[in-house]
């Protein structure tokens, strides 16, 4: 949900134009996001988002902490673009200003009402793809295996996920050795690597949605199997008469709003300049990306105003108290495992309101949210 801002303002007009300045080298005077962001973190305590700062070099508006930041930024890294912009006004002590003078030198207060942000409109939840799916994932098309090489690297690492997990439960003192990982996830899902990345060919093969990958500075930080499946398999599943070894390419219907979240991992590259809380929330937008692609349709007939439900294995009990936390309810075992399945009902996500209420109402307007962005682009 996007954050509430307490104040705007307005850069100088005449500022912004002079930042906006393309030079001979192509750049302008700009100082990029992420230097701004930590020189803003560092002085201030606070941030701001890239498309807040998309939207202050495009209208000059933008949060007084952002303009607050940037002009500090300025005073400190780039004064002789401020010195001009202060000999155009007529200040001449800017060099020594504190920041709030230096806020009301270079800007005017903006009333919350001009702002185009995401609070003042009237569908607000409808800003969230762009916030979610693009500028968080890096874009969509970048999030889909290209090739079976691609699949199996994935189906590889939620393999060892899964033997990790379990070897947490079982060994916590034991160090993840990658045989002994193999092993573990073997036994617990009943089946080797090489099965297991033969499935997961196959699902993609049936569905290019259904394996996904989490990108983080462009590079594959993990990502997740979510399988759409006919409503028959999906009801055998959750009875107990039926498992995921015998889920085949037959199995899947896209789209599809009984979907079966088969296995996700998120794990840090080496080389990837992000903490591990971003790669987390980069694996998990693309979950609820992947979710809203697989549901999505305009057809009655295929789903459309009926409620996304969604079953997932509890194969550890790190992953049961996580489910459990989220929302899903718990019901019986899997079929021929000793694992429980869990189940969350969304409701309809053409139907949602602005304020959700529980855990299924949230990931329900999430959703509602990317249908929106996805029917825009089909």
């Amino acid at each position: 949900m996007p954050r509430r801002i307490g104040e705007y303002r307005v850069l100088n007009e005449s500022l912004r134009r002079r930042l906006s300045q393309v030079d001979g080298t192509g750049c302008d005077g700009w100082p990029t996001y992420t230097k701004l962001f930590r020189f803003v973190r560092s002085r201030l305590g606070q941030g701001g988002s890239e498309r807040e700062y998309a939207a202050l070099k495009a209208s000059g508006q933008g949060p007084a902490v952002l303009v607050r930041g940037l002009l500090l930024y300025l005073q400190q890294f780039q004064p002789v673009k401020l010195a001009i912009e202060a000999n155009t006004i007529g200040r001449e002590t800017w060099t020594t200003a504190d920041a709030a003078e230096l806020v009301e030198a270079f800007s005017t207060i903006c009333l919350e009402s001009q702002v185009q942000s995401d609070w003042s409109l009237s569908d607000a939840w409808r800003a969230i793809p762009e916030v979610m799916a693009f500028a968080a994932t890096g874009g969509t098309e970048s999030l889909l295996c290209t090739n079976h090489t691609e699949v199996e690297t994935l189906a590889r690492e939620i393999f060892l996920g899964v033997g990790r997990s379990v070897r947490k439960e079982v060994a916590p003192d034991q160090t993840d050795d990658e045989p002994r990982l193999v092993d573990l996830a073997t036994r617990r899902m009943q089946r080797t690597l090489a099965q297991y990345q033969a499935q997961a060919r196959g699902w993609w093969g049936a569905c290019e949605w259904a394996v996904l990958k989490a990108i983080c500075g462009g590079i594959p930080v993990g990502g997740s199997v979510f399988l759409p499946l006919y409503e028959s398999v999906y009801r055998k599943l959750r009875e107990g008469t039926r498992n995921d070894l015998e889920i085949g390419p037959d199995d899947l219907m896209f789209p599809s709003r009984w979907l079966f979240m088969h296995g996700l991992v998120a794990r840090p590259v080496d080389g990837v300049n992000a903490r591990i809380g971003w790669v987390t929330a980069r694996q998990l937008l693309t979950v609820y990306y992947q979710g809203a692609r697989l549901a999505y349709t305009r057809d009655p007939h295929e789903g459309a105003g009926q409620p996304v439900r969604i079953l997932c294995v509890g194969g550890t009990e790190y992953s049961r108290q996580k489910l459990e936390r989220h929302g899903y309810q718990r019901l019986g075992n899997m079929h021929g495992f000793d694992v429980p399945l869990y189940e969350m009902v969304a409701p309809a996500p053409e139907a949602r309101p602005w304020l959700p209420r529980t855990p299924a109402e949230t990931l329900s307007l999430v959703m509602a949210a990317f249908f929106h962005e996805i029917g825009a682009r089909q």
